[in-house]
């Protein structure tokens, strides 16, 4: 465990000062670190402000070199404390966090890496009697809430004065402490600042006394501080007569004397404002005013109850008598699109970096850029290459992309992290350019999305032959990973597509194939055949395999083929449709006989190929019935049950029918790819939505299969049953689902069962 930064055998008191941007705290904790070294006290003050002024008077007005300057321009090797610890006055010792420029970077992580790094260079074997933080507390977030930890501060001080905007900072820095202690008592009280404005003091003492704090010291507004600051010292220093020097005295001794320490009890924003305004302000906002319009008009209903009503509909057994369909929530604005699992508020399923990252590295001739640390394009390259080694491996199939994908990082490191990626990403995007690839895809991580970085900038980067795209995943900030899939489409989409671009004979599109599919070249080889046969070609593969170019002609083919009918293709044909009034075959990619031969009947009625059609058509069939009659003696009467997450099954269900197998059960576990079941043969099965295994799966053993079909982990699941996988992406064409009965032909001829076994079933009966 932490024991904090200094020894705590020592008795050292860590003492934190909190207070709102400009109210007096640097001034305050240095004249606090003053009248503690009168006492002969051993004293480091830590500056934690990116103004970086806060031991400036104990230094005689000198600047010292700052923690996150030091960070960024020494090497590991050569960190040194002497090089950002400085004695001052009386010895007091001094740092100083810094911060970055304004507005970029992160100033909160920051202060963590000042506190890093003064612990690893050894600040506690110094053993100073106390350490002062003083600490910006406009925002009390996770970088600048650090002192606020058990392990760096025994005793809070807050600084106010009777502004408004001052104590409601006060008021934020309590919650902040309540946040951490949990009833824990740590606040030493309020240092009032005074600033001379009306009815100053009756503010500070009606906020003190709601807040159950004590006003500690009432430092009066002087003319000592500002010539004392003027000549670089402290009012401590400078003005050793002074009343006010004996107010800060005071202060040292009550710390000195480890006085009573209270609980933070902080306001609620109206409570605050009544107590400090003398007024009760009222609350209005949009959704109040709708929601109580819809109750008087009796409309209202929330949308978690619409959420509730679709559960009770879909989670019991179903006898299929019709198609089933989940609750879907209508989106109010149609530019708005979002994936399943960030309509229903879903656990996060994956990232959207790495969502993102999948997709655009199907572009050919871009270099799909990562704006993190090098970590995190390190785990989306092990995703991406683990699916190209294994279709080499396993199948021989070559997926360039997912072998070496054209995938670079800036590497942003701490530094980095600290003070703004933005100069790191031109300097790459630079880089990038002088490589001439024909579009550079910029995706962001979780580190740029929080401190900030504004992508935008970067577009004009970009010319006519190589253009610039953000895509702001930041991380898992925008959503999960069909939400980067969903993003990077868009962006790809509008950034590159010309519209002027007219249609050209034969030719179509084909949206939304899957990044991660190992039978995805495959699957296009079977797609192309199907169109040559009908004098059709592909234009663009949108997105996956392609290039910049073949994008950018988009609008050359005529009609557009979704690859799958799930949640993500419904909404890109949403959005081609709407932003580029792109027309769509109504037939997704064919799985199975049923499928292909209707889609090569809706295409050949579309551009008049119908003779071609009718030939193919009663090839395939004669050819489907030849295979069907080889399996049916091996499989016919078999009992079948499936778990799976995929929602299109009409393909496997054709062909356990042809084979006149038993189809016992249909369970539908959750999928993060599609809200959606409907099938053909909805009266002829049983259908279970939102399945989970209970106990390893045990209710199946009740239906007695003779093989469970999965896209589940099946090592967990008890049974005495045969066990096969769905393809998550199954193959397209007539024969999709025969060639998978064909493997069930050899699970079911190849499992042979020694007689001696069934002893385990004579023992469980006599003995268990």
């Amino acid at each position: 465990m932490n024991q904090g930064m200094f020894d705590q055998e020592k008795k050292a008191s860590q003492i934190a000062i909190y207070g709102k941007g400009g109210i007096g705290k640097s001034t305050i904790s240095a004249n606090v670190s003053a009248a503690l070294a009168s006492c002969d006290k051993k004293i480091l003050q830590v500056g934690c402000d990116p103004k970086h002024d806060s031991t400036r008077l104990l230094m005689n007005g000198r600047e010292i070199t700052t923690v996150l300057d030091y960070l960024r321009d020494t090497e590991p090797n050569d960190y040194n404390l002497d090089d950002i610890l400085f004695k001052g006055y009386r010895d007091v010792a001094c740092v100083e966090a810094g911060g970055p420029e304004p507005g970029v970077g992160c100033a909160g992580r920051g202060i963590l890496s000042t506190f890093k790094l003064i612990e690893d260079l050894g600040v506690r074997e110094m053993h100073f009697d106390y350490t002062i933080y003083d600490v910006l507390g406009d925002v009390v977030c996770g970088g600048f809430a650090v002192p606020i930890r058990r392990e760096y501060a025994d005793r809070i001080y807050v600084v106010t004065s009777g502004e408004y905007m001052s104590i409601y900072a006060a008021n934020n820095i309590l919650k902040g402490i309540k946040n951490y202690d949990h009833g824990m008592k740590r606040v030493g009280g309020i240092i009032f600042n005074q600033r001379g404005i009306a009815d100053e003091e009756g503010r500070v003492q009606r906020f003190a006394k709601a807040v159950n704090l004590p006003v500690c010291v009432h430092i009066p507004r002087s003319d000592e501080f500002a010539i004392a600051e003027q000549e670089g010292m402290t009012l401590t220093q400078r003005f050793p007569n002074s009343p006010i020097r004996g107010k800060f005295e005071n202060l040292a001794n009550e710390m000195i004397r480890n006085s009573e320490l209270f609980e933070a009890n902080p306001l609620s924003d109206m409570e605050l404002e009544e107590t400090v305004l003398g007024f009760k302000v009222e609350v209005s906002n949009h959704v109040n005013e709708e929601k109580t319009l819809a109750q008087k008009n009796g409309t209202y209903q929330t949308v978690a109850s619409d959420l509730l009503l679709a559960k009770e509909d879909t989670c019991n057994y179903k006898s299929a008598k019709k198609v089933t369909e989940s609750k879907v929530v209508e989106k109010k604005d149609p530019k708005s699109f979002i994936s399943k699992g960030l309509l229903y508020r879903e656990p996060l399923h994956g990232c959207a970096y790495n969502g993102s990252i999948g997709v655009t590295i199907q572009i050919k001739d871009a270099i799909s850029l990562s704006h993190g640390p090098a970590s995190c394009v390190h785990m989306a390259n092990n995703a991406i290459t683990s699916i190209g080694r294994r279709a080499l491996f396993e199948r021989g199939s070559v997926l360039a992309a997912n072998i070496i994908p054209p995938l670079q990082s800036t590497d942003m490191d701490e530094s980095v992290m600290v003070f703004g990626g933005m100069d790191l990403l031109r300097k790459k995007v630079e880089n990038c350019l002088q490589q001439k690839p024909s579009a550079i895809f910029v995706t962001t991580s979780c580190t740029p999305g929080i401190i900030g970085d504004d992508l935008d900038h970067i577009i004009q980067m970009g010319t006519d032959a190589c253009p610039v795209v953000p895509i702001k995943a930041d991380g898992d900030m925008a959503g999960d990973y069909m939400q980067g899939v969903i993003m990077a489409h868009i962006e790809i989409a509008r950034h590159l597509i010309d519209k002027r671009v007219e249609p050209k004979g034969n030719k179509v599109n084909i949206i939304g194939e899957r990044s991660v599919g190992r039978n995805a070249e495959e699957n296009h080889r079977i797609v192309e055949e199907l169109i040559a046969s009908l004098g059709l070609e592909v234009n663009c593969r949108f997105v996956k395999n392609t290039t910049v170019d073949e994008i950018r002609n988009f609008m050359m083919a005529e009609y557009n083929i979704l690859s799958k009918d799930d949640y993500m293709g419904r909404m890109m044909k949403d959005f081609l449709e709407k932003e580029f009034g792109a027309k769509f075959f109504p037939h997704r990619l064919p799985v199975g006989f049923f499928e292909t031969q209707q889609w090569l009947e809706g295409l050949s009625e579309i551009y008049n190929k119908q003779n071609q059609f009718v030939a193919l058509i009663d090839q395939k069939r004669e050819e489907f019935q030849q295979r069907v009659d080889v399996l049916k003696p091996y499989l016919k009467g078999k009992r079948l049950v499936v778990v799976m997450y995929m929602r299109n099954i009409d393909w496997l269900l054709e062909t356990a029918f042809a084979l006149e197998m038993e189809v016992l059960q249909i369970n539908l576990l959750n999928s993060c790819m599609d809200d959606r079941f409907t099938s053909r043969y909805a009266e002829d099965i049983k259908v279970v939505e939102n399945y989970e295994f209970v106990n390893q799966g045990e209710d199946l053993l009740e239906l007695k299969p003779d093989i469970l079909l999965t896209n589940y982990n099946t090592s967990t699941i008890k049974g005495d049953f045969l066990c096969d996988t769905i393809p998550y992406s199954p193959s397209c064409g007539f024969f999709s689902g025969i060639e998978l009965a064909s493997r069930w032909k050899e699970i079911f001829s190849n499992h042979i069962k020694e007689s001696w076994k069934n002893d385990g079933d004579l023992f469980t009966k006599y003995f268990a």
